[in-house]
């Protein structure tokens, strides 16, 4: 009966934990889902959110266009659907992406930039 008890306790507490987290990336869902009490302006990127194969073209410093890089941009909700994450993963190994979080109090995006070029500290 212990045994069971246990392995009953042990089942419950993992439903529970993942029920806490509905919005979250899953196999049904793999870039997550918007939360319904999150600011409705989440929904600005909702076209966005996916994976698309792209081209990366940037400036060289003397202001000519540098070769087209392959890319992968992604576009997911994190924080249990309440903010965005976007991805780029290139073929030259130069990284980049951004958090976004809209804040009602201010009515403004927060985003937060990182890259493996510059890393902010």
């Amino acid at each position: 009966m212990k045994k069971f008890l246990a392995f009953f306790i042990i089942i419950c507490s993992i439903h529970d934990s993942y029920a806490q987290y509905e919005y979250e990336q899953s196999l049904d869902h793999p870039y997550g889902l918007p939360n319904p009490i999150a600011p409705q302006q989440i929904l600005d990127y909702a076209p966005l959110i996916g994976e698309c194969d792209c081209k990366s073209t940037s400036r060289n410093p003397d202001r000519t266009w540098a070769e087209p890089v392959a890319m992968i941009w992604r576009f997911k909700y994190i924080m249990n659907g309440m903010a965005i994450q976007d991805e780029t993963l290139k073929a030259d190994g130069r990284h980049s992406g951004s958090i976004r979080q809209f804040v009602p109090d201010s009515a403004f995006w927060y985003v937060h930039y990182y890259n493996t070029a510059k890393p902010s500290v």
